[in-house]
């Protein structure tokens, strides 16, 4: 089974998805693994969510990030999608640091903004479905499974080894900080989905 995408229209482009997918995938072919010991801690925490442990976890996360981000980017708008990128892996970041005072930088990578994001989503679009294509011998077919219900695979997965295995407290203070944006962003703005466009 194979997510494609969520059952929600979008009116843009999801500019800024695809450019966060583009310079991961250039900066992990590239061998990109900056040393960060010594870099301001905001700094190194922001270059950290482009820092990938593997190609699995590449994949994975990246996937996700594309599921999750379309209709996120789409809703909120590029500028604060953005922001909500960056501040769930800086919290992420953060809590590794506080939950492990030893961590000489941040090693969530982008699994912290990820979280963040399904955090969000969950709050904007509590019955959004996610288009999987189903692929077992002799037989393809197309099925839609809810968003919450790979939200969870994506967390299961995280905790094989070859995902990364991030400390679970940093997931947690990345989707919290989603459910607070979204939270926010439906106090200020109403805007809640509850089907598809």
């Amino acid at each position: 089974m194979i997510p494609l995408k969520d059952n929600l229209g979008s009116i843009r482009f999801p500019l800024v998805t695809v450019a966060l997918i583009a310079v991961s995938v250039v900066l992990y072919l590239a061998g990109w693994d900056p040393e960060l010991t010594d870099v301001w801690w905001p700094l190194a925490a922001i270059a950290s969510l482009f820092v990938t442990g593997g190609f699995w976890a590449l994949v994975v996360n990246l996937l996700f990030l594309w599921l999750f981000g379309k209709s996120l980017e789409d809703a909120l708008g590029r500028g604060a999608f953005l922001g909500l990128f960056l501040l769930s892996g800086l919290a992420a970041a953060g809590a590794q640091e506080l939950g492990d005072p030893d961590t000489v930088f941040p090693t969530v990578g982008v699994a912290g903004s990820i979280a963040g994001l399904i955090g969000a989503y969950a709050l904007l679009f509590p019955t959004a479905r996610i288009l999987c294509w189903v692929l077992v011998p002799f037989f393809v077919s197309f099925v839609e499974i809810p968003s919450l219900i790979l939200a969870a695979v994506w967390l299961a997965l995280q905790a094989v080894d070859a995902i990364g295995q991030p400390p679970f407290i940093a997931l947690l203070a990345g989707g919290a900080t989603g459910v607070l944006v979204g939270l926010a962003w439906t106090r200020i703005f109403g805007q809640r989905f509850s089907s598809a466009a």
